[in-house]
C-alpha cells in the first residue's frame, strides 16, 4: 500500500508562522484555485505581528486566521478552535467558467451529521457574454460533504423574424402572412402586430372551408407563423378596388 491523502477527501493544513506575507492578488488567486481543486482548507496560526494573513483569508473566502500575543505562539489552544470553524464553512465556487454566480455566502454552521446545510447562492446572466452554447453548469463544493452541480437551462434568444412585403398597388387577392423565425430551444414563438394599414383586414387565419378567423388586434400576441398554430398563418385581405 501507500501513504497519503485520497484525492476526493478534504484536508486541513495548519500553517504555523511568524513571518508576514505579501498579499499579492495573483498569488492569492493561485492559492485559492489550488486549494479548491485539491480540497484543502488552510489554517494560518501566527503571532500578532503577522496580521497580514487576515486579508489572505478574506480574499480566499474560506479557511481561518488566528493570532496570539504570545511570542512563542499559544498554538495548542488556537488550532482546535480554528479547525472547527474552518471545516464548518462553505467553500465558494469550484467551477463557474462563465461567471453566473454573483455571490455565495460562506456561512459557518454547527453541523452534526446527518444534517442539512443551507447555502445562500445568487446567480445572474453574466454581463458581456453574448452567446452561450448549450446549457452550462455550476459546481458548488462543501468541504467534507462533496460537491453539487447545477445545470443551468438557458433560454436563448430566437432568430430575427424575416420581413415579408405585400405588393403596394391595387390588389384584390388574399395574401398569407408567413413571417419566419426559429428558436434553438424549440420554444413556442409569438408575433405582435404593432400597427395595421386601413386598406384591408388582416385575419388571424383561414380555415379549411375558405372562411377567416377573427381579425388581428394590434398589441395581441399570436403564435407563429402569425395566425393560429392549428389552422395556419394570418391572411391579409385588401379592400376591393382600393388604391394604396
Amino acid at each position: 500500500g501507500s501513504d497519503g491523502w485520497r484525492s476526493n477527501t478534504f484536508k486541513v493544513i495548519v500553517i504555523l508562522t511568524t513571518t508576514p506575507t505579501q498579499t499579492v492578488s495573483a498569488d492569492v488567486a493561485s492559492l485559492k484555485a489550488n486549494a479548491i481543486s485539491n480540497n484543502i482548507i488552510p489554517i494560518f496560526l501566527t503571532t500578532s505581528d503577522t496580521s497580514s494573513y487576515s486579508s489572505v483569508v478574506t480574499s480566499l473566502g474560506f479557511g481561518q486566521y488566528s493570532t496570539t500575543n504570545d511570542a512563542y505562539g499559544n498554538y495548542f489552544s488556537q488550532a482546535p478552535a480554528a479547525i472547527k470553524k474552518a471545516v464548518q464553512q462553505v467553500i465558494p465556487i469550484a467551477s463557474d467558467p462563465y461567471g453566473f454566480v454573483t455571490s455565495v455566502v460562506p456561512t459557518i454552521q454547527a453541523i452534526t451529521p446527518p444534517a442539512t446545510a443551507n447555502i445562500q447562492i445568487s446567480l445572474s446572466y453574466p454581463s458581456g457574454v453574448t452567446s452561450i452554447q448549450g446549457n452550462p453548469s455550476v459546481n458548488i463544493t462543501v468541504m467534507g460533504y462533496g460537491s453539487t452541480t447545477f445545470l443551468l437551462v438557458i433560454n436563448h434568444a430566437p432568430t430575427v423574424i424575416t420581413p415579408q412585403n405585400i405588393p403596394a398597388n391595387r390588389y384584390s387577392g388574399a395574401v398569407k402572412i408567413t413571417p419566419t423565425a426559429s428558436d434553438v430551444d424549440n420554444n413556442l414563438l409569438t408575433i405582435v402586430y404593432a400597427s395595421l394599414p386601413n386598406t384591408g383586414v388582416l385575419y388571424s387565419y383561414q380555415n379549411a372551408n375558405g372562411g377567416y378567423g377573427p381579425a388581428v388586434v394590434v398589441g395581441t400576441s399570436y403564435a407563429l407563423p402569425g395566425g393560429d398554430p392549428q389552422t395556419g398563418p394570418a391572411v391579409w385581405v385588401p379592400q376591393n378596388n382600393k388604391f394604396y
